[in-house]
């Protein structure tokens, strides 16, 4: 009885393991998925696609433009994709990692070391979103003006 305790306390304690260091999945067809949350990420900062993020160049986005294009968005044969709230993009900072960008760019290459837009507005005042920037990895104390900024964005499906 003490043998079987002892090896299902160890098998339990290798899945706790196993779902703090879960990490990506690149699921080879323009997306990755965070094996931890469950969240399915575009691989590419938004519009660039192709192998290893090639093809096309990021671009900037105002706020309400980021939203359209992360709801039209078609990858993978899914068209349920949104812009990221602040605790989801924060989910993806490689703050371990030194040097720019604080991603992990195994997973997301060609990412730049930028300010990306989450769907977060800030509380009491909606013309402001937070975001997080991508070249330091926290996310920002005090959020910008939706219409007058222009960042980064990677759109997020599921959770």
């Amino acid at each position: 009885m003490k043998a079987i305790v002892s090896a299902l306390l160890a098998l339990s304690l290798v899945t706790v393991a196993q779902l703090a260091c879960a990490g990506f999945s690149n699921n080879s067809d323009g997306t990755v998925t965070d094996l931890g949350s469950k969240l399915m990420w575009q691989q590419c900062t938004a519009p660039a696609g192709g192998t290893n993020c090639a093809s096309g160049t990021p671009a900037t986005y105002y706020w309400d433009n980021a939203l359209g294009y992360c709801n039209g968005l078609v990858l993978a044969g899914y068209t349920d994709w949104r812009l990221p709230n602040i605790k989801e993009l924060h989910s993806i900072v490689d703050a371990a990692k030194p040097g720019n960008p604080t991603i992990n760019t195994t997973y997301f290459p060609a990412t730049p070391a930028a300010d990306f837009w989450s769907s977060t507005t800030f509380s009491g005042t909606t013309g402001y979103a937070w975001y997080v920037p991508f070249s330091i990895g926290i996310t920002m104390t005090s959020p910008v003006s939706k219409n007058s900024t222009m960042l980064n964005i990677r759109c997020v499906r599921g959770g």
